[in-house]
């Protein structure tokens, strides 16, 4: 488990607003997980109605990837599930995944399409995570 402080309250409170401007901007999007491969909540923006099962689907998420990447069609970008009440977008950026929380309506094809800008955006904080990964 590795914990980063975004401590800093420039750095902590950017990510926040530009989360809160994604959800604001993606009708049907209510929360933002970033957490690491193992699920563990690095930055949360939003109503998560279950942080415990949104942890689990993060570390679920680098599972499935890392299987997916397997049938030789190149690495696993995203997933997308749809549940009965809600829906998550997943993006891959590892050690970092990203999970949009919305409604079973909300636009998906909208945030498949802000992928990698969001992961441009995370850059900074997913090299400190592979540089204290790194290190241990």
């Amino acid at each position: 488990v590795v914990s980063m402080d975004l401590s800093k309250e420039s750095e902590g409170s950017k990510y926040e607003q530009f989360f809160q401007e994604l959800i604001d901007g993606i009708p049907g999007v209510y929360a933002v997980v970033v957490a690491d491969r193992d699920g563990v909540p690095i930055i949360t923006v939003g109503e998560v109605p279950d942080e415990h099962d949104a942890a689990v689907m993060a570390t679920a998420f680098s599972v499935s990837a890392d299987q997916a990447s397997k049938l030789r069609l190149g690495n696993c970008k995203t997933i997308v599930n749809m549940f009965s009440e809600y829906a998550v977008v997943h993006i891959n950026h590892l050690p970092i995944v990203i999970s949009l929380l919305g409604t079973p309506e909300c636009n998906i094809g909208l945030a498949l399409d802000i992928a990698d800008d969001i992961k441009s955006v995370l850059n900074p904080l997913r090299v400190k995570l592979v540089a204290t990964l790194d290190m241990q």
